[in-house]
């Protein structure tokens, strides 16, 4: 009787078949330890894609499918496989499959090679001291045995992994190393750290000038250092004994035999092993004045006046520049017991002997001395004479003879003044007065000392 239903389906009429397709980026430079990339280039005339399913190892793994709902033309696809060093290539298939609507549908394959990848292990470097020679860095290397060439890159370090720590100075620098495979240009890199220790400031002082031969200088380390801790002091003093090492930074004293500029140096090291700069000081060593003096052979009492001539000299310098303090060596004789005269004089009341010092004085202030003893001081001889009478009659004979003592030595002269105008030189004698009178006859010596 007329009755009726209605239902309602909406159908879809897709395009044509699509047609998949795809390309592999960079193909020859795959690289296990990188991202295959692949571009879709799959079309549908008329129509879209609407879907696409990737089988990236179509034969080893063949139910691992990834799917893009939302696909569009040139999308980039990317997969990483596992890392490997061995074989040196893997071939993987991919399938790539390309829908239009729910039921039309495309797929195309393609085979791909994969190159092994370098592994490289990049262990700590040791730090390194400033002065150190250039390094040779061996903690890098590639262990996959992947056939290719490593390079160094960083501040101071050559391609061939030579580090140079002179040429950057204290710090710390970070070294990279990139190992690139002879198939496949594959890479691998690691960096690390090195640490150039800071060195240590050699430094010194010496004693307050002036500097004298024959007299003792000391020298004072001031080293110090901002690494570690110093642990040797190495001086050359310059004075022909060659290095001299301590352990301590403990004051040293040096004297030196002559005079000249010597280039004392000190370096130190510290408990990292690294060695400072050299700190040179020249220290100009002054001469002394070389003291000397004379006196006469023989000087006689009572009150005998000795003079000194001073002989003194000094090196590279006129004796003019000299000054000098006598002493006699006879403290009774008070104040005058010392001079600064160039060639003084003394008056000696006894014998002696005497301890006689010249002190002389550079125009540097070296002071030098010399002593002398004075041992030619000798006593006065005694004359003393008889006679056999003391009064005769006109005409007759007066017996002289000498009793003197020489004191020192031996009578070397007699002389006589008989008071009329007669002299004699005998130690003994007769003699006649030719008139009457009285005669006060006097007699002296001289002995071997003069």
């Amino acid at each position: 009787q007329g009755c009726k239903d209605t239902i309602n389906q909406q159908l879809t009429v897709n395009g044509s078949f699509p047609v998949a397709s795809f390309a592999v980026n960079n193909p020859t430079t795959l690289c296990a330890n990188d991202s295959v990339r692949i571009t879709n280039n799959s079309t549908v005339i008329p129509g879209v894609i609407t879907k696409v399913e990737i089988w990236w190892d179509n034969l080893g793994a063949p139910s691992v499918v990834f799917t893009d709902d939302n696909p569009f033309l040139g999308r980039i696809y990317s997969h990483r496989y596992p890392n490997f060093q061995s074989p040196l290539t893997k071939t993987y298939q991919i399938k790539f499959r390309a829908y239009s609507g729910g039921v039309c549908m495309r797929e195309v394959t393609q085979n791909i090679t994969v190159n092994a990848a370098p592994k490289v292990q990049f262990n700590a470097i040791p730090n390194i001291c400033f002065d150190a020679p250039p390094y040779q860095i061996t903690q890098a290397s590639e262990i996959g045995n992947v056939p290719g060439a490593g390079v160094f890159s960083g501040s101071g370090v050559s391609a061939a992994g030579v580090f140079n720590p002179a040429a950057v100075g204290a710090g710390t620098y970070t070294i990279s190393y990139l190992y690139t495979s002879t198939t496949g240009g594959c890479k691998d890199s690691l960096t690390r750290t090195i640490k150039v220790w800071e060195r240590a400031i050699a430094d010194f002082t010496v004693t307050t000038e002036p500097f004298c031969e024959r007299q003792p200088i000391t020298f004072t380390s001031t080293a110090s250092t901002t690494e570690g801790a110093l642990t040797q002091w190495v001086w050359n003093f310059a004075n022909g004994a060659g290095v001299f090492t301590t352990t301590s930074a403990a004051a040293l004293t040096r004297t030196y035999a002559t005079y000249g500029t010597y280039n004392v140096k000190l370096n130190v090291v510290t408990s990292n092993g690294c060695v400072s700069a050299d700190k040179i000081i020249p220290v100009v060593v002054k001469p002394l004045a070389r003291p000397a003096f004379s006196f006469p052979a023989v000087s006689c009492l009572p009150n005998a006046n000795v003079q000194f001539t001073n002989l003194s000299t000094v090196p590279n310098a006129a004796a003019s520049s000299l000054t000098y303090v006598w002493d006699f060596g006879d403290p009774p004789s008070g104040t005058v017991n010392t001079s600064t005269a160039v060639d003084p004089s003394h008056v000696y009341v006894n014998l002696g002997p005497y301890n006689v010092k010249l002190t002389a004085t550079t125009s540097d202030g070296c002071i030098h001395d010399t002593t002398i003893v004075l041992n030619t001081i000798h006593p006065q001889p005694i004359a003393s004479f008889t006679t056999d009478a003391i009064d005769v009659c006109i005409g007759a004979p007066f017996l002289f003879t000498s009793t003197s003592d020489p004191a020192d030595g031996t009578i070397q002269s007699y002389s006589w003044d008989l008071a009329d105008g007669a002299t004699r030189t005998l130690g003994s004698f007769s003699y006649t007065y030719a008139d009457t009178g009285t005669y006060t006859v006097s007699h002296f010596i001289i002995n071997s000392f003069g």
